[in-house]
C-alpha cells in the first residue's frame, strides 16, 4: 500500500488515477462541506422572488381625509417643497390602496402634479385622493 504523502500533488502524475487510488483520496483527504456549499447559489427564481419581496410596501389603510384638509396639506407640500405620501382610491391589482410618495410641484382646482422621488410626474385628480401626509424630512 502506498504512502499519503504520494497523493498530495496530482498536477505531477504522469499516469491516470485508478479507482483504489481514488477511494483512498476520498477517504483520508477529501471532506464534503455538505450544505455549505448549496448555501450561496440562488436559482434565479429565488432572486426575483427575494427583490419583488424587498420592493412590496405594505400600505396601512389611513383614515380618510376631508377634501379641505387634503387641500391644504398639498398647499403646504407645494410651498415648501416638502415630501408629501399620498393613499388614493385607487386599488392595485395586489387588492391594495395605491400610495404615491413626491413633492407637489403644481395644481388647480381639480389636479395636482406631484414629482415622485423617482423623478416621474404624476398628474392626479383631488378626488382621487383619499389621505395626504407630510414627511419630516424630503424624500424619506
Amino acid at each position: 500500500m502506498r504512502k499519503k504523502d504520494e497523493y498530495r500533488d496530482y498536477s505531477l502524475r504522469k499516469k491516470p488515477i485508478t479507482e483504489q487510488e481514488a477511494r483512498f483520496f476520498f477517504d483520508h483527504y477529501y471532506q464534503d462541506r455538505g450544505m455549505l456549499k448549496w448555501q450561496g447559489f440562488y436559482l434565479s427564481d429565488h432572486t426575483a422572488a427575494m427583490k419583488q419581496e424587498d420592493q412590496t410596501v405594505q400600505v396601512v389603510p389611513q383614515e380618510e381625509q376631508s377634501l379641505a384638509l387634503i387641500s391644504k396639506r398639498l398647499k403646504l407640500s407645494w410651498q415648501y417643497q416638502k415630501a408629501a405620501v399620498l393613499q388614493l382610491r385607487e386599488i392595485s391589482h395586489d387588492n391594495v390602496l395605491c400610495q404615491l410618495k413626491g413633492i407637489v410641484t403644481g395644481y388647480n382646482e381639480e389636479k395636482i402634479i406631484i414629482r415622485s422621488n423617482e423623478g416621474t410626474l404624476h398628474s392626479i385628480d383631488l378626488e382621487e385622493i383619499r389621505n395626504v401626509g407630510l414627511l419630516k424630512t424630503n424624500g424619506g
